[in-house]
């Protein structure tokens, strides 16, 4: 590859990556006001944009004041600490690997979910062969060139930067172009 297709494959995926956390941003602001509030809480609201917690130290809720205290993203989904909170899809208690008001299982469903939705508008939404616009669930990410690892796996257990920079090497295809065009290959 050379330094022009790589420092436009850099940028593409650049661009995915901030699509993707914009959307989990989103999500997770959804369930800001489920989020433990502790005791000595202040009367005003942290100072991270879309988070509806009210302020504990230094202008930031008790959540964002920790992951700044220790160097962390503020932009990842703050989790549910609440044990009484059951999962809105299943009713079962959350445990610590959860979030958005979910269990485990659901919560991965859910991330993913969101995660491919803003990857197949982040690729234009439409079908690269057929450029028909079908339901998101239809939609391949077909790569172009070597593939590290398959972006539905992604979606569930990689970080954002790789899985965006895995998805700037894709083509958006939906489900029946993408099998004739692996059939083609045989």
């Amino acid at each position: 590859m050379d330094f022009d297709t790589s420092d436009r494959l850099m940028s593409e995926a650049e661009r995915i990556e901030n699509i993707l956390r914009r959307s989990l941003y989103e999500e997770s602001s959804r369930y800001a006001t489920a989020i433990f509030t502790p005791v000595n809480s202040r009367s005003y609201k942290c100072a991270i944009d879309g988070c509806d917690n009210r302020a504990y130290a230094k202008g930031l809720c008790s959540a964002h004041y920790i992951r700044r205290r220790n160097g962390v993203d503020m932009s990842f989904p703050v989790r549910n600490r609440k044990r009484g909170v059951a999962c809105v899809d299943c009713g079962t208690p959350p445990n610590n690997k959860g979030g958005w008001m979910r269990c485990t299982t659901h919560y991965k469903l859910r991330r993913a979910l969101v995660l491919k939705t803003a990857a197949v508008s982040a690729l234009g939404g439409r079908c690269v062969r057929c450029g028909e616009t079908y339901c998101v669930p239809v939609f391949d990410f077909h790569h172009k060139s070597a593939k590290d690892f398959a972006i539905s796996y992604a979606f569930i257990s990689r970080s954002i930067a790789a899985t965006a920079a895995e998805i700037a090497k894709c083509e958006l295809l939906c489900s029946n172009c993408h099998r004739m065009e692996h059939y083609r290959e045989l």
